[in-house]
């Protein structure tokens, strides 16, 4: 480079080592460079689809790997979480967001959107517990009220049957004028 007289700078540099005998380029298109620099974590296949950052994906024709779950390599963009893309062989599958409520949100703002339903699901949750704790103690309070039968023996049972007929038995007959 120095008997090239190659000048210090980056486009001189590439410049000059593009017209070298071996520099073997190969042109990418704008979407694959692009796919290429997002950052990469790792997904997973489950029953109700691709799992990325705590949210759900969709592409047709990954129905196996739905059933038979799995980890894969992901491209995402932290600025817009509408849609991923999965890395298989060097191919990119663009998978879109299930809940569309988080269409075209950015991460921090999806991650602190699921904060506060996890903080508003857990002060649910108390006052249902605290709900039914009340519930069992009105239960106790009410069977603790009950009052038992004086006559609660099977051996008179018969009598008992009588004494409650004579209670609530009515002749109309009696009432009835001839």
């Amino acid at each position: 480079m120095i008997a090239a007289n190659v000048k210090p700078y980056a486009s001189c540099i590439w410049n000059w080592g593009k017209s070298q005998i071996g520099a073997n380029l190969i042109e990418v298109g704008i979407k694959e460079l692009i796919l290429t620099l997002l950052l990469r974590t790792t997904g997973k296949f489950s029953r109700f689809g691709l799992k990325v950052n705590k949210m759900r994906y969709h592409c047709d024709g990954y129905t196996e790997q739905y059933l038979t779950g799995g980890e894969a390599t992901v491209a995402y963009n932290p600025e817009d979480v509408t849609s991923v893309w999965l890395l298989e062989n060097g191919i990119y599958a663009k998978f879109t967001i299930i809940e569309s409520r988080f269409e075209g949100k950015d991460l921090t703002a999806v991650q602190s959107l699921q904060i506060a339903q996890r903080d508003i699901a857990k002060g649910v949750n108390q006052d249902n517990l605290q709900v039914q704790i009340n519930l069992a103690r009105h239960i106790e309070a009410i069977a603790g009220n009950v009052r038992s039968s004086a006559d609660v023996s099977i051996k008179n049972i018969q009598d008992n049957r009588k004494r409650e007929q004579r209670k609530h038995h009515r002749n109309y007959m009696k009432g009835a004028k001839p």
